[in-house]
């Protein structure tokens, strides 16, 4: 055989399963969803997401990981410190959540450090959904950061 059979079959042999380009869009369209859905509910931004349309919440990635099973296996692994990390910061931003909307309702905006700490969330679960979908190879920090991406004129 020749052509991409081969490249196939090799990569099948180390236990790769090329994953195709659509598979990718369809994830980050995903992606890009989630992570808008969640910052409208916590009142990080202001439209409603749609699958089809991007939004104000953006998810952009170069794709760099390479799945395979064992790498799946350990991912599932890797990732347990960052879903109990989040779990708890999870709860805390719901929380805060009531406060936003108790905010919204008196002063008719979110305090800028609120927004900060959603958004950061937001991120946060963002790319742990990223490295654990196998999108990317680097292991994502244990970081609030949003990244320059996000405009904090939204805050407002």
């Amino acid at each position: 055989l020749r052509g991409p059979n081969r490249v196939r079959r090799a990569d099948r042999a180390k236990g790769r399963h090329p994953v195709p380009r659509s598979t990718w869009r369809d994830l980050a369209k995903l992606i890009r969803f989630l992570t808008g859905l969640q910052a409208y509910l916590f009142f990080g931004i202001e439209e409603i997401p749609s699958w089809d349309k991007p939004g104000p919440a953006t998810f952009t990635y170069t794709p760099s990981g390479t799945p395979t099973v064992g790498s799946a296996l350990l991912r599932f692994i890797m990732v347990i410190p960052h879903a109990i990390v989040l779990g708890v910061v999870g709860f805390v931003a719901m929380i805060l959540a009531f406060v936003a909307a108790i905010m919204v309702l008196i002063n008719e905006s979110v305090s800028h450090d609120l927004w900060k700490f959603q958004m950061g969330m937001v991120a946060w679960e963002a790319r742990v959904l990223a490295y654990y979908l196998s999108m990317v190879e680097e292991y994502p920090p244990f970081s609030l950061a949003v990244t320059e991406a996000v405009s904090e004129d939204s805050a407002e």
